[in-house]
């Protein structure tokens, strides 16, 4: 940290007054903090106004999907499994109130559903 806060006061120069200096490194630490931010690779934010996944065993019920599934029906709040053949996931539909089609192909684990 403290090589930053020397290559920092070497970029300022001498020709900055105090209130000059406070602000660039208020903005040098916003620019260092957002270049640092890590979110976890599986959490697509798009998806999250949807519900969340959870696990397969907190479900309270399954739904199997077939071929021939085009659509299901879900409650607001409820924690749904799904099974596709021997591979199985879960899925807590609580996200916005106004969401009221949730795209499987979407909020499935990548490829395990084949619709197209």
């Amino acid at each position: 940290m403290l090589a930053i806060v020397s290559a920092v006061n070497r970029l300022m120069g001498v020709g900055m007054n105090l209130l000059e200096r406070r602000l660039f490194i208020s903005f040098f630490s916003c620019i260092l903090c957002a270049a640092c931010a890590q979110t976890p690779a599986e959490w697509d934010p798009s998806t999250s106004v949807m519900g969340n996944p959870v696990a397969v065993e907190s479900a309270s019920r399954v739904i199997i999907l077939g071929p021939a599934t085009e659509q299901v029906d879900v409650t607001g709040g409820e924690s749904v499994a799904f099974a596709v053949g021997e591979k199985a996931f879960a899925w807590k539909f609580d996200g916005s109130p106004g969401v009221t089609r949730v795209d499987l192909m979407r909020v499935a684990p990548a490829g395990l559903l084949n619709h197209s």
